[in-house]
């Protein structure tokens, strides 16, 4: 049996199991993090979350909240709760760790549901985390569109959904959205530094993919050189670091480097004291 984490959705207000980053998956965040490519970003981030969850089924309910949730958890627990800036010409630490807990206790009620003559509209916080325009995003809100009670299976095309609907529910949309940025501006990531720096979150642009790509970027040639120690140094294979987590793989590289440095103070006191070889 696998390790898994128990994660609390906020929206659905129920736990799921999900399972570590790997160190495979870090890397090669990273790598589409050099590209900047936002849809790219995001559609892997919701790769990694289909794959790390111990039943793929539950990806199906997260809203973009409950997604920078469950990464914001697996780069506290896999990479490391906190994160390094430089104030002025010394580098500082903060720990992310109160604000995914702030997250993690948001309470806001997070669905709201419209009727308007035969239609019920059931909205909720979109699921995407990159879009292009607000027309996207508020369209992403709509949930579950039921008639006559009966639940409306989506067309392949979302756009011919609305065009099925009353025009006043994109009026609808926009009071939702409002009301829920309103609820999000208490949720505010505070690393310290300066006024500038604290960030308010909102699913109604595109500040939860910006603080994931802040905290998930690295240097990937300082990766690519932590898994050349572990392989050509300690020996361990490929495929055993991409497994393990990037704070796993830091643990075994300071054992290494901490045993190398305890083996060369042993040599050069004998160097030092010849006679204290020899006793």
């Amino acid at each position: 049996m696998s390790f898994y984490i128990n994660f609390y959705i906020p929206t659905q207000k129920r736990n799921v199991k999900i399972r570590e980053l790997s160190f495979a998956h870090y890397k090669t965040i990273n790598k589409f993090l050099i590209n900047n490519n936002n849809q790219h970003i995001a559609d892997y981030f919701d790769g990694i979350l289909k794959e790390c969850l111990v039943d793929s089924e539950d990806f199906n309910s997260f809203t973009s909240f409950d997604k920078f949730c469950a990464l914001l958890l697996l780069r506290c627990i896999c990479i490391s709760p906190d994160i390094e800036f430089k104030s002025g010409i010394t580098n500082n630490k903060a720990s992310i760790l109160p604000f995914l807990q702030k997250c993690i206790d948001f309470k806001t009620d997070f669905t709201e549901t419209i009727t308007i003559d035969n239609l019920d509209i059931q909205l909720t916080l979109p699921k995407v985390l990159n879009f292009e325009t607000i027309f996207d995003v508020l369209h992403d809100s709509i949930s579950k569109v039921f008639f006559n009670k009966k639940e409306i299976v989506y067309p392949p095309n979302r756009n011919d959904l609305l065009e099925m609907l009353p025009a006043e529910v994109m009026t609808h949309l926009k009071k939702f959205s409002d009301k829920m940025t309103e609820e999000f501006r208490s949720l505010i990531l505070d690393i310290g530094i300066q006024q500038d720096t604290k960030i308010s979150l909102s699913p109604y642009n595109l500040s939860l993919l910006e603080i994931l790509k802040a905290l998930f970027t690295a240097n990937l040639k300082s990766i690519i050189e932590l898994q050349y120690v572990l392989v050509s140094k300690i020996f361990y294979s490929p495929e055993y670091i991409d497994k393990n987590t990037l704070a796993e793989n830091l643990v075994l590289v300071n054992i290494y480097e901490t045993e190398i440095k305890s083996l060369k103070e042993e040599q050069t006191k004998g160097l030092e004291n010849p006679l204290a070889v020899n006793k």
